[in-house]
This record gives structure tokens, sequence and C-alpha cells, in this order.
């Protein structure tokens, strides 16, 4: 049988031809990819799963048009259970992702949350949800779906200052730190009672602390509304302070 032709042309033919199915087939493939990353990110968005920081993101305006109580909100927090909590000047709101359920204060009801005016809503890290109010601090029983409040009471040493609630916090053994117009306290779990806290070296207590924060090195570091920052290490001990006037740090002397 005669050979038309040369065996040159015959590996070039082959070559071409293995690389042309590569291609038709990786064509195929990566049709089949796209068309399952399109079907699990519909998916997604119908679980409400969180999609990666490259997809596209989508915004819903919820106003009390939608069943939110006030439109004014302060603070936001997602429990264990994954209702997000919202604190507005109207009550708290607890949103499944469709409805909202609003919890009001009722003068009839000593379990009821503490005021309607809710500044600071805090998930601790056993799951407790903590509202700060502008009249107590309520803490929420999920079994109950109701509150247990925390108020000011005159001569006593073991309520807080005032009830004025600014920021709720949890340092890294756990403890839980409230701040109000008059003062820092921290919650004695055993007795179910909050300690109010004085810092050794400062003159004046601190007040109108706005946040609550603890470094790596065990520091706290207290922002108030007018005063800058306050640090004070773990034994509360007043280390320094940062405020604007000369913008850089005044430490105490030693």
């Amino acid at each position: 049988m005669l050979n038309f032709f040369p065996k040159t042309y015959l590996v070039k033919f082959q070559k071409f031809s293995s690389i042309y199915c590569l291609f038709f087939f990786t064509l195929i493939l990566g049709n089949q990819i796209v068309s399952a990353a399109e079907t699990t990110t519909e998916k997604l968005i119908a679980s409400n799963t969180p999609l990666s920081s490259q997809a596209a993101l989508k915004f819903k305006h919820l106003l009390t048009t939608d069943g939110l109580s006030q439109n004014n909100v302060f603070d936001i927090a997602q429990d264990f259970d994954g209702f997000i909590w919202i604190a507005t000047e109207d009550g708290l709101n607890r949103y499944d992702g469709k409805n909202f359920v609003h919890y009001r204060k009722n003068l009839e009801d000593p379990n009821s949350i503490a005021n309607n005016f809710i500044r600071k809503v805090f998930v601790d890290k056993d799951g407790v949800l903590w509202v700060g109010t502008a009249k107590g601090l309520s803490k929420y029983n999920v079994l109950l779906d109701n509150f247990e409040n925390y108020y000011h009471q005159e001569d006593n040493n073991e309520t807080l200052k005032d009830d004025f609630i600014w920021d709720i916090y949890q340092d890294k053994t756990h403890n839980i730190w409230v701040s109000t117009t008059n003062g820092i306290h921290k919650f004695d779990k055993a007795n179910n009672h909050f300690k109010q806290i004085k810092i050794h070296g400062l003159e004046d207590e601190l007040q109108e602390i706005k946040t609550i924060y603890q470094d790596l090195k065990g520091n706290f570091w207290f922002g108030s509304y007018d005063k800058g920052i306050f640090l004070v290490n773990e034994s509360l001990n007043y280390l320094a302070s940062l405020q604007m006037e000369n913008n850089q740090w005044t430490t105490r002397e030693q």
C-alpha cells in the first residue's frame, strides 16, 4: 500500500489531533464546572449561607414597614441559635431572617426588659444575651423567654452605680464587664451581682466609659466620652492615659 503522506506530516497530524481533543474535553469540563458553581451559589443564597468575599453582595433595607420596632438602631448581635438581636430606641428586636419579635418594657411584668431604649446587645461565650438599656441591664433567659434585670440601688456597692448602660464586654477569663455613666462594674457570677470597680492610682473614678477592650498582655483599655483612653493592668492599677490635649501618652509617675 502506497503512503501518500511523509512520516513528518503524519506525526504533525497526530499531535494536532491530540491537542484538539484535549482542548475539546477541557472546554466541556469547564462548562460543567461553571454550571455546578452557579447551581451551588444559587443553593447558598436560598439557604442564607454566607458567600465568599468575591461573591456579589446584596443588601436589604429593613425598616418599621418590614416589622422593625423603630428605625434608630444602636447595636446588632447574633446569638448561638442564629437569631439577630437589634437594639433600637423603642424596644429590642429578634429577627429570624423573615419575621421580627419585639421585646418592650411592661410595668406589670418584672421579668420584661428593663427599658425600651436599648443601647447595647452582647452575646457572651456561654451564649447568654446581655442587653444594656437607658434604665438598667437585662440578661435574657432563653428557656422562659424573659429577662433578669439589674438596677442601681442606693447605698449598695453590689449593684450598678447608675442605670445608663454604655458598654458590655467579656475579658479573656470570661468575666463580664459593664460600663455606665458613673462607673465600671464586673459581674460576680457566683453571687449574681455586680461589683463596682475602682482603679488604683487614679484620683478620679472613670466615668462615661463608652468602650472596653483587653489586649494580648491582659491590659484593659477604657475609652471615655471626652477624656481620651485610660490604660489599666490586670490588677486594676492605672498605667497611662492618652488624651487629645497633648496627643501623647501621659504615664503615672512611679
